[in-house]
């Protein structure tokens, strides 16, 4: 925009400043009101993101427009409105026609001095930022921003995020959103920045008038920690969902305001302000050793800053990437900038060109500008002090400010990558698998793995719901609890005992399909855990007291599963899915089935399931197969052969909808579809499609709880059988809600259906999935039941392998065409729906 005219600075007697920009090329207007107060200005609320929420509170509504009314009123009139919250400062402002400058002006200012912070929005929008926080943390560069900033900064609040910790966040109301405004939201901590075609002395007629009842108060200056001196280097690795690493080196800087500041500016664009720079030359284009470098200098008008070198790298050349940035660094003392600062005065030249050629860039130049330093000259002044750095400058401050014995060093990591080498190669060498097969028929799974000097023991057996009718639904599950009450030769109270003596644990657990018995033990107690977990298998005695208290127990948890309104609906959608045989009945059975159940009725149970033709036993950690094999015999050798017992088959999903009406607030909704059983070849397809679908940025949330608003929670739910399998999607909300979500839903997946994944949502899924595999594959005890249970199923020992290279392989036509599968409105749905009484 033209420059014809200088700016007009006026202050009123409360203390607002305004600063405005006649330009009258273009029949556009721009109103900013900049408000000193940030992140780091929240005094004891540090770290809650109070400025932040306050910004986003203020659209709710003012003194005369609720917030309905404000965003009619800007829009009618052609406006662009929004507002941003940085460290130190919040920034309010509407571009649009010049003619509209008035109504433009009247509405920012209600905004800015007179919000009314409904209490009816304070939740809702405390959770909308709940859900900006968690975008937040599932986006690795923001991860890893924030990580560098906890780590180079130990007290300062610039530590602290924006949006605010959660903890922190949680605990804010809107008594602290009214006490914060009123103590920083003050005309005299206030800049109204304005350029356009307008008429300065009518805007300054008008606003005195607008603003005649704003007084002039006392600013409340929370002093703002010192940060110390950092004495040496710091490094921090985090490990997270990304397929190369996100590496960051910094140093801190002086403010703004010292002599050295221009020298770094024109350092770091040299080094890294684009393609043509320096390290982004050498490092990409010609080693080809990073994926992207960027190099930034940031100083703050007040305070401190910090020079960065941010780099996307194989995890594999982060170290060695690492070593020769610094190593450049360092040679930077012999190089000749001579060229490269004509180049940066011309780029710094052509920006701010670019800058003032709107009306929202000059008013934010001005801003910006009055800001920092009360001097409407500083963006040309800043152009002749970068035109006056010399290479010799370049030299003193890298080497002053830019040492290598100062350097902080963060990075966020692919899962699992960041085991030293000696140790992954130790971990591989001592971790091997083999089967076997006991005299008595049962299966054996030894995994050697010579980390930590501990042994699981996991003896699986095929059972649960296809074992079961309607009539004994839970009876495995109870069952399998009374194994641990006692057995021919010891009590519950000696169980315990024996345990505590050697360091140990035992425990059971069932599902949809098994029966499984644990045991974690110190490597050298092996063969007293091995004899006690056969003790208990083998000889238990099923104590009448000891079984009515836990049936007791067992019917209390079904009752209370009967009073939650989404366990209901599950089990309902199970009923209409499958009928009441198989995995139509819930593995915990009901108050019903559980309170006809005998003693007489678990031991039956017991000897339909518990049988080595039944059986696999898996054997994980610091243990050797020709140690192990042995014991195995020894304990488990004489367990009957038996015969596996006869399973009922699963019907196919039926279509159908039942409602059930339950005495509660709220109403939920699940609706089934065919999915896959265990030993599918579209597995891989099953989890990421389940893995999108409950992730909330996934179409099933944002569709209907983001931008509906029409749930409290919107997921899906995976259900995999032996002959069966299910995909469940679910939402719950309000009873005047349910017709209207439901619609939603099905229009969701009919959206999901047409639309399928995209690229770049396939890769963030395959990148969350292969991170929840890699996290399992740190524990033994849960890789030691994995493995028991897929053999068991009937999978090769490679099944977890095959699968996770499968996710890792997948492409987005097979990916899309399981999706159409799976929804092809053709297919049963099976629907369940439970919500209050009528007129509730």
């Amino acid at each position: 925009m033209s420059s014809a005219k200088e700016p007009v600075t006026r202050r009123f007697g409360n203390g607002l400043t305004v600063l405005i920009k006649e330009d009258k090329s273009h029949p556009v207007v721009s109103l900013q009101y900049w408000v000193g107060t940030g992140s780091m200005n929240e005094g004891h609320w540090q770290g809650s993101g109070l400025s932040h929420l306050l910004e986003h509170l203020v659209f709710k509504g003012t003194a005369h427009f609720s917030g309905q009314e404000l965003a009619r009123k800007v829009q009618e009139r052609g406006g662009h409105w929004n507002a941003y919250t940085s460290v130190n400062r919040t920034v309010y402002y509407i571009d649009g026609p010049a003619e509209s400058w008035q109504i433009f002006l009247n509405l920012l200012t209600e905004l800015v001095f007179f919000p009314t912070f409904p209490e009816d929005e304070m939740e809702r929008e405390k959770e909308v930022v709940r859900r900006e926080m968690a975008m937040y943390a599932d986006d690795p560069d923001s991860v890893a921003y924030q990580l560098l900033m906890q780590t180079l900064y130990l007290k300062h609040p610039r530590r602290w995020p924006v949006l605010g910790e959660r903890a922190a966040f949680d605990c804010l109301t809107r008594q602290d959103v009214l006490d914060y405004h009123a103590s920083r939201y003050v005309p005299n901590n206030v800049v109204l920045s304005i350029a356009g075609d307008v008429d300065a002395a009518e805007i300054l007629s008008h606003l005195e008038l607008l603003v005649e009842d704003l007084k002039s108060r006392p600013l409340n200056r929370e002093p703002i920690p010192h940060e110390p001196h950092q004495f040496g280097s710091r490094r921090v690795r985090k490990e997270f969902a990304v397929p190369y690493s996100k590496l960051h080196l910094a140093w801190r800087l002086p403010c703004s305001a010292h002599p050295d500041t221009p020298a770094l500016s024109a350092l770091s664009s040299i080094l890294g302000g684009g393609r043509s720079a320096r390290f982004y030359e050498k490092f990409h284009d010609r080693l080809g050793l990073v994926y992207s470098i960027e190099v930034h200098s940031n100083q703050s008008e007040t305070d401190e800053g910090a020079f960065t070198i941010s780099m996307d790298v194989d995890r594999a050349q982060r170290d060695k990437v690492r070593d020769l940035v610094l190593q450049e660094l360092r040679n930077l003392a012999e190089e000749d900038f001579t060229e490269d600062l004509k180049r940066v005065c011309k780029q710094t030249r052509v920006s701010r060109l670019r800058r003032r050629s709107s009306a929202s860039g000059v008013a934010s130049e001005m801003g910006a500008d009055w800001f920092g330093s009360r001097n409407l000259n500083l963006s040309s002044e800043w152009q002749e002090a970068i035109e006056r750095v010399t290479t010799e400058d370049l030299h003193r401050v890298c080497s002053t400010w830019l040492s290598s014995p100062n350097v902080t060093e963060v990075s966020l990591d692919p899962p699992g990558s960041n085991a030293g080498d000696e140790e992954r190669a130790s971990a591989s060498a001592g971790t091997a698998l083999s089967e076997h097969v006991l005299g008595n028929g049962m299966k054996v799974v030894i995994r050697e793995d010579h980390r930590l000097p501990l042994a699981y023991a996991c003896m699986a057996f095929k059972a649960g719901c296809r074992a079961e009718n309607e009539h004994d639904a839970g009876v495995t599950d109870l069952m399998s609890e009374c194994l641990l009450k006692g057995t021919s030769t010891r009590s519950a109270a000696d169980i315990a005992r024996f345990l505590e003596d050697i360091g140990g644990a035992i425990n059971t657990s069932t599902g949809n399909n098994s029966l499984s018995v644990g045991c974690q033990v110190l490597a050298e107690d092996l063969d007293a855990g091995l004899e006690l977990m056969a003790d208990v298998v083998m000889n238990p005695s099923f104590p009448e007291d000891a079984f009515l208290r836990e049936k007791e127990s067992f019917v209390a948890d079904a009752e209370e599963d009967m009073e939650d309104p989404l366990s209901v609906a599950f089990r309902q959608e199970r009923k209409v899915a499958y009928g009441h045989v198989s995995y139509g009945n819930s593995p915990s059975g009901t108050p019903e089935s559980l309170s006809s159940l005998t003693v007489q009725d678990i031991k039956k149970q017991y000897e339909r399931i518990i049988c080595a033709s039944n059986a696999v036993i898996c054997i994980s950690g610091d243990v050797r197969k020709d140690e192990v094999l042995p014991l195995l015999e020894k304990h488990l050798g004489g367990m009957r052969a038996g015969t596996p017992p006869a399973l009922i088959p699963t019907p196919a999903l039926r279509a159908g909808r039942e409602v059930a009406v339950l005495d509660k607030q709220q109403a939920v909704l699940v609706v089934g579809v065919p999915g896959v059983d265990v030993a599918s070849p579209e597995m891989a397809q099953a989890l990421l499609f389940q893995s999108w679908c409950s992730d909330m940025a996934g179409p099933v949330f944002t569709n209907i709880r983001e931008e509906a608003g029409l749930a409290y929670y919107a997921s899906s739910s995976l259900f995999i059988g032996m002959d069966a399998g299910g995909i469940c999607f679910y939402l719950g909300t309000s009873p005047e809600q349910l017709e209207e979500a439901g619609r939603r839903l099905e229009k969701t997946l009919e959206m999901i259906d047409e639309q399928g994944m995209t690229e770049e949502e396939l890769e963030r899924t395959r990148a969350a999935a292969l991170s929840s595999r890699l996290l399992a594959m740190q524990s033994n005890g849960t890789l030691c039941q994995m493995l028991a249970l897929d053999i068991l199923f009937g999978l090769p020992l490679e099944a977890f392998e095959q699968q996770t290279d499968a996710i890792r392989n997948m492409d987005l036509a097979r990916m899309n065409a399981f999706i159409r599968k799976v929804l092809d409105p053709a297919q049963p749905r099976s629907w369940s729906i439970v919500r209050p009484p009528a007129g509730e």
